[in-house]
């Protein structure tokens, strides 16, 4: 997991400039408010963009755009981490550099916990059944075979 995270930082480092269709221009000339904010747009009217995908967003003020950034960790969610051993896991993110942050229940069991990756990023590790207190087989059942598109086209599994 730490490996692809780290991936993800090197994206989140390259700067790559905007790209805007002839449409994107248009649509940016014409903009009267902030597409962040809602505000009206007066002289500091700038072209946001997906730093990712290097696709234009909308108009922006400049503080928005400034303000508007990339969330800082990477979420890694287990159906009751909690509940399981939790603590085996952070003994073992100790291996290696980077801090870590842990929201304890008990002295065995977390509510959630964090390591720093290349000064860039954070793993955050979350239990799912603190907000969905249901097993993974209630849950599943609550999903139609069309919502299980995702899953499958990972897995590359036929669901019929």
């Amino acid at each position: 997991m730490e490996k692809e995270v780290r991936e993800i930082a090197k994206l989140y480092k390259e700067n790559k400039p905007i790209e805007m269709t002839d449409a994107d221009k248009e649509i940016f000339e014409a903009t009267t408010n902030c597409h962040i904010c809602g505000g009206e747009l007066a002289g500091d009217k700038v072209r946001d963009h997906d730093h990712l995908t290097c696709k234009y967003r909308g108009a922006a003020h400049n503080q928005c755009n400034l303000d508007f950034q990339l969330p800082r960790h990477v979420p890694i969610v287990f159906h009751n981490l909690s509940g399981y051993d939790a603590h085996l896991f952070v003994s073992e993110l100790g291996f290696g550099e980077g801090k870590i942050n842990c929201i304890p229940n008990t002295d065995e069991k977390y509510i959630s916990f964090s390591k720093e990756v290349d000064g860039a990023l954070e793993m955050r590790f979350i239990d799912s059944y603190r907000f969905l207190p249901n097993s993974l087989e209630t849950l599943a059942g609550n999903l139609t075979k069309e919502q299980f598109g995702t899953i499958k086209s990972a897995l590359a599994i036929d669901m019929n």
